[in-house]
């Protein structure tokens, strides 16, 4: 698919190529039809179709992402708490510390956000203006409304769909990667190696 990023500080929009560096204020927008990945450190976030990302902020301590609209898959390798993966909406944030993985999906037209944690690992912490705070258990899902005071909805988690699919299989060649053994999974491109030479 198409994937277009948008440079910090810059009015224009470029096509994204594979394994582009991007740095923090970068944005990006998958066209329809189309699908990214974003990886920074041992954070990796995934978008579906007519999604946009923005790489808010990273170092040593975690990884911020932006996510305006669309859905977005996301996994953190991290081994320790204080290496988080954060996602900013319009409704509030979803931070998780230490390894993780969970959806968000925005919906701008709703003016809300879905929530979804995996049965993997631990609790999420989302949070939002007017003191907002909830802690997302394994298996859970919640959906956000409004922006400040912000109300939260549980919900049954949503079967998974063509985009959730795809993540997984991605995460699971990860997983299964011969290259990860001997490349530190952090470096860009790591996986391609699986399919080229003996």
């Amino acid at each position: 698919g198409s994937v277009s990023i948008q440079p910090n500080g810059v009015d224009q929009w470029d096509q994204a190529g594979v394994n582009m560096p991007i740095g923090e204020g970068d944005r990006l927008f998958s066209d329809q039809q189309s699908r990214g990945e974003l990886q920074v450190g041992p954070v990796r976030g995934y978008f579906g179709p007519n999604s946009d990302v923005t790489l808010n902020g990273f170092g040593h301590e975690g990884v911020t992402l932006g996510l305006a609209q669309g859905s977005a898959d996301v996994y953190n390798d991290g081994n320790y708490l204080a290496v988080s993966a954060q996602v900013q909406t319009p409704n509030g944030a979803i931070t998780a510390g230490g390894r993780s993985a969970f959806r968000v999906d925005v919906y701008p037209d709703q003016q809300s956000t879905i929530v979804t944690n995996s049965q993997r690992f631990g609790a999420l912490i989302l949070s939002g203006a007017g003191g907002f705070q909830l802690n997302l258990g394994r298996g859970e899902s919640v959906q956000l409304s409004g922006t400040n005071p912000v109300y939260a909805q549980p919900l049954e988690p949503a079967a998974m769909d063509d985009f959730g699919r795809w993540s997984i299989n991605l995460e699971m060649s990860r997983e299964n990667s011969i290259s990860a053994r001997y490349v530190s999974t952090e470096i860009s491109g790591y996986t391609d190696l699986d399919g080229n030479g003996d």
